[in-house]
């Protein structure tokens, strides 16, 4: 199995992808496992922002998401309580 991330420069990244490693292409039936594994937000120290507002928008999208096409996704996040993973780049 493996798990593929959006390849973003952006704040929001988008949805991972959990697909199996098996099979001879991405269109072939059971190659993808999961649709979705997990959301991907990156905050990084050279952006534009400061740390702490990059923090306090994702604190916002979680708290009061808007409606965006992301908005049901940060909705799910909040609602389950899932733990976010931040990855230092």
């Amino acid at each position: 199995m493996g798990v593929t991330y959006p390849s973003h420069q952006g704040f929001y990244s988008g949805l991972g992808t959990m697909f199996s490693l098996g099979v001879s292409h991405k269109l072939k039936q059971g190659a993808v496992i999961q649709k979705v594994t997990g959301m991907h937000v990156s905050v990084w120290h050279f952006s534009k922002l400061s740390i702490s507002t990059q923090i306090a928008a994702l604190r916002k999208l979680l708290l009061d998401p808007q409606q965006t096409s992301a908005s049901d996704w940060f909705k799910k996040v909040t609602a389950v309580g899932i733990a976010s993973k931040i990855s230092m780049i």
